[in-house]
């Protein structure tokens, strides 16, 4: 069974290997297509986290190595974030 992303691109694919045949009965047929949609979201989601996990590192490393000075600060007036920058000064 073939695991599909929302446009239909084949991710991988679910085989479930037995020594006997697996019948003609339908329901074991859909109940197979939604271990594989599962799976596809599974397999989705992991890659997901791994961009975001990238993506996040890329914008860590714009922001601590500005040649300029970044700082957040709370609604209390306390600096929450700063840059490499910011303890230069």
């Amino acid at each position: 069974m073939p695991l599909l992303d929302p446009e239909n691109r084949v991710l991988g694919h679910l085989a479930v290997f037995d020594t006997r045949p697996m019948s003609e009965e339908p329901r074991r047929l859909y109940t197979f297509k939604i271990f594989a949609a599962r799976a596809a979201a599974e397999l989705l989601r992991q890659r997901m986290v791994v961009q975001l996990a990238e993506s996040e590192k890329r914008y860590r490393d714009l922001y601590d190595e500005a040649p300029i000075a970044y700082l957040s600060t709370g609604v209390d007036g306390r600096f929450q974030i700063v840059n490499q920058r910011v303890l230069e000064w």
